[in-house]
């Protein structure tokens, strides 16, 4: 695996900017909703550290552009480049409940 093939942030500070870039084909449009549909997923159970990303990307579902692609393609890489971070819950008492997570919120440039 190359460094071309994992990114150390799941997204780039420009997350929240929208260019005029073109719309998604249908085939290509169903495969971005059904990743983004599985990351959601994913993000509420085991990994946290992508749920903004996530937010993000969900709120382009229906009309995705090839920027939005290209921001799932990072976040893709992120988690292929993350994959031993998970959510860990532990009990070490009946009455007392731990949870540890190692999360990445630097998707925003303030954080």
């Amino acid at each position: 695996m190359g460094s071309k093939d994992i990114s150390i942030t799941p997204a780039s500070s420009s997350l929240f900017e929208n260019n005029n870039s073109k719309l998604l084909d249908k085939r290509k449009k169903e495969q971005y909703h059904s990743y983004v549909a599985k990351c959601l997923f994913l993000s509420k159970r085991a990994r946290p550290d992508i749920q903004l990303t996530v937010a993000v990307l969900s709120t382009r579902v229906k009309s995705p552009t090839t920027q939005d692609w290209l921001r799932l393609e990072r976040l893709k890489k992120y988690l292929n480049g993350t994959k031993q971070y998970h959510l860990t819950v532990a009990i070490d008492d009946l009455k007392v409940v731990k949870w540890y997570v190692d999360a990445s919120y630097g998707a925003h440039e303030d954080f």
